[in-house]
């Protein structure tokens, strides 16, 4: 009863997320150039605004004019319809943090004297924060309680509380699975996400200890190191993902008393459990781009292989040297 109940929590926090992103999500509304002198170009100068880019509101957006004439004599200026004025930043360089949702229109004008100017435009889409980017905090938070409930029922139903030692057990496991992931990151621009060998003590956990260890510490260790990182937003994905990958990889690798099939077959189907919900919550929930997802979700395929192998080896040397400790069934 308990891994099923602890199956659907992870899966529910990934249904909420998802239908709440769909209702929430709006029309970005469109905020055309405020520069309106742009078809007549005099004299030499010119003006180049870099590429378009897409942001989240809250991010600081920088503006580059290095591609255009450069000299002390001009005069660099970022103009745009904001909200229900004008705005202008000045500089080659040039940082502003919009914070309303919309599609912005930003001219840069590149000026050497009153007559004698260029322009060039770039389109800035500020998008608003998805529903899991704005609330992963509540998501993670009520997802740790609703298993701890569910834990608590299986123990009263049992009459058999956890033993001290067991709740050692996930402290120090759930720390080590944040400790290897901050550690062995290896960023990824696209998805803001990163590689790490966090996965290594995911399937150590789930293969030596059994499922309940392997979700209970994947889920929330990896989640844990997400919020310490920075990247908080990513935190109830990594919570569904890991969580399930320990919980699936623990319940199969350990049939049969762990034999090996049993335990390639666990890493493959807890590694799928991992790399198909990365993709499809960056996809669906923090709208990344199907391009970027199906990168970060062969990324994801190379951490399953190389943390696999490294948590069934560390696994099979734990059990022959300490068999006692590991000797209890889930």
């Amino acid at each position: 009863m308990a891994f099923s109940a602890v199956a659907v929590v992870l899966i529910a926090v990934l249904v909420l997320a998802g239908v709440l992103s769909f209702v929430l999500k709006e029309e970005l509304p469109y905020y055309g150039p405020s520069w309106t002198e742009q078809d007549d170009i005099p004299g030499d100068v010119v003006a180049v605004a870099g590429e378009n880019q897409t942001v989240k509101v809250g991010d600081e957006v920088s503006f580059d004019a290095t591609g255009s004439t450069t000299g002390l004599e001009y005069s660099y200026s970022w103009r745009f319809h904001y909200v229900e004025g004008n705005e202008t930043v000045f500089g080659m360089q040039a940082s502003y943090q919009f914070d309303r949702p919309g599609e912005y229109v930003v001219t840069l004008v590149v000026l050497e004297s009153r007559d004698v100017w260029a322009a060039d435009n770039v389109t800035i889409t500020v998008e608003e924060k998805t529903f899991v980017e704005q609330y992963w905090l509540a998501l993670v938070v009520g997802a740790f309680v609703a298993i701890m409930l569910v834990q608590y029922i299986s123990v009263l139903k049992k009459a058999k509380f956890v033993s001290p030692k067991v709740v050692a057990l996930y402290g120090v496991l759930g720390a080590l699975t944040a400790a290897i992931t901050m550690s062995t990151v290896v960023p990824f621009a696209p998805t803001k996400g990163y590689f790490n060998l966090g996965d290594a003590v995911v399937f150590f956990s789930a293969l030596t200890f059994g499922w309940r260890t392997g979700a209970i510490c994947g889920g929330f260790g990896s989640a844990a190191a997400d919020i310490l990182l920075g990247s908080g937003y990513f935190a109830p994905l990594t919570l569904v993902a890991k969580g399930s990958e320990g919980l699936v990889a623990g319940f199969i690798g350990r049939l049969g008393g762990g034999k090996r099939l049993a335990v390639v077959v666990g890493i493959v189907a807890g590694g799928a459990c991992m790399v198909a919900t990365y993709f499809f919550g960056e996809l669906l929930l923090l709208d990344v781009g199907l391009g970027a997802a199906l990168l970060e979700s062969a990324g994801n395929a190379i951490q399953v292989a190389v943390g696999g192998t490294l948590g069934s080896l560390l696994s099979i040397a734990v059990k022959k040297s300490y068999p006692s400790i590991v000797s209890s069934q889930e």
